[in-house]
């Protein structure tokens, strides 16, 4: 009989090891892309807990839906000296699927657009800003605005 309660035991351990890091929590203007056997599933939107299927379903990102700011500097060499500019852009995700799926990291490759535009065209006005505008959609991105000091 105390085997019996021992096997219990083990058991019932390693069913809550393998479903415990399947229960994810989505909070409120965020994103959850899931994948089933590596390929893409759907795209959960919806605040509230979920059960995933272990070792079939897993959670490939959460991404926050709500506008975001991100800076960043690069310095670009000039005749006399370097110059070092700083950039602050404002963005909403718009599409999940495409924001996830466009690059490894979406952001990092809109960035170095930003840096590309920087360095040709300065400083950036209505059609630049259009035309990173539209670059960023290509990554689900809306672009809201951009400063560089």
């Amino acid at each position: 009989m105390k085997e019996v309660i021992i096997a219990v035991i083990v058991l019932l351990f390693l069913v809550v090891l393998v479903i415990v890091p399947n229960i994810k929590i989505l909070s409120k203007n965020h994103a959850m892309v899931i994948e089933r056997f590596g390929v893409f599933l759907k795209v959960i939107e919806e605040p509230g807990v979920y059960i995933l299927i272990p070792l079939f379903d897993r959670a490939i990102q959460v991404v926050c839906l709500d506008q975001m700011e991100r800076k960043f500097t690069f310095s670009m060499p000039s005749e006399n000296d370097t110059i070092t500019y700083m950039v602050d852009y404002y963005y909403q995700v718009t599409d999940v699927k495409l924001f996830v799926y466009s690059a490894l990291d979406a952001l990092s490759v809109f960035e170095k657009k930003i840096k590309y535009y920087l360095t040709n065209f300065i400083p950036i006005d209505d059609k630049i800003f259009h035309e990173l505008k539209e670059h960023a959609e290509n990554f689900g991105i809306e672009l809201k605005s951009i400063v560089s000091k």
